[in-house]
């Protein structure tokens, strides 16, 4: 068989292996990058924000289930903290922040990735 004696299966095995090689220093090299960094810190920046005022609304709401039903002059009855806290109410609006952000860091991730290609 023309002298060759390698079998398929193992230059196939070492394709295998040499490709995991490359992609792991590939990703040890994007985790480890200052720009990587940076765009991960923004990220968590970015959802802390409407953590934080998810959290303030959860409070406001709490204090007023607390307070109960405030009685005005007249008979009329303001049932605002009626209905108790929830706590779905902190995350409400972090999808939205998340998906916008993260859009548009990861289309800066890819100019960047495409970018410093050689």
């Amino acid at each position: 068989m023309n002298g060759d004696k390698t079998s398929p299966i193992r230059n196939n095995r070492s394709a295998e292996s040499g490709l995991l090689t490359v992609a792991r220093k590939e990703l040890t090299d994007h985790l480890t990058s200052r720009t990587f960094l940076v765009f991960a810190a923004l990220l968590v920046v970015v959802c802390l924000l409407p953590f934080q005022e998810g959290l303030g609304g959860y409070h406001a709401t709490a204090e007023a289930y607390a307070a109960g039903p405030v009685v005005h002059p007249g008979g009329i009855v303001d049932e605002f903290g009626s209905s108790p806290p929830s706590a779905a109410d902190v995350y409400s609006r972090l999808p939205g922040a998340l998906s916008t952000t993260g859009a548009i860091l990861a289309i800066a991730m890819g100019f960047d990735l495409v970018s410093r290609e050689r």
